[in-house]
């Protein structure tokens, strides 16, 4: 998914008003990535929440300062669920 810049916007505001980290869209010719400013476990816990919620699954580096997004694929036997 490419996450457009107004949603990115939304979903940077949300995490900022309650209380969480800034995140950061970097938009390159091979794709999107986000940054994170301090990957705490609250933040991240809060960033796979709310991207879930819009069928997203966060991918995040090893040291968890950056993630990218993909669709969550629905199982396609049941016709729903992520597998």
């Amino acid at each position: 998914m490419v996450l457009d810049f107004h949603e990115y916007r939304k979903f940077k505001e949300k995490l900022l008003e309650t209380g969480f980290h800034e995140i950061h869209l970097h938009d390159v010719c091979g794709g999107q990535y986000f940054s994170i400013d301090d990957p705490d476990d609250a933040t991240c816990d809060e960033i796979v929440r709310l991207f879930a919620e819009i069928g997203q699954r966060v991918n995040f580096s090893e040291n968890r300062e950056e993630f990218t997004l993909e669709d969550i694929e629905e199982d396609p036997v049941s016709g729903g669920g992520a597998r």
